[in-house]
């Protein structure tokens, strides 16, 4: 399977605005056909019980505060 990395700035999940929303979708559909890896910043330490959702489309995450 093809890999990608996908760095973002705000972690992706919970769904708040925009570009959250659009963020999330590309996860979710790049995972049908690549193994994703992600890259983000955490806002809170709720982003860290988020992260089960996104190890749902993520075969890696790492996070930086």
């Amino acid at each position: 399977m093809k890999k990608i990395l996908i760095i973002k700035m705000r972690f992706p999940y919970p769904v708040f605005a925009g570009t959250d929303h659009v963020s999330y979708n590309l996860i979710k559909s790049l995972s049908k056909e690549y193994e994703v890896s992600l890259i983000c910043h955490v806002r809170s330490e709720d982003n860290i019980k988020d992260i089960p959702e996104l190890k749902k489309y993520c075969r890696n995450i790492i996070t930086a505060r």
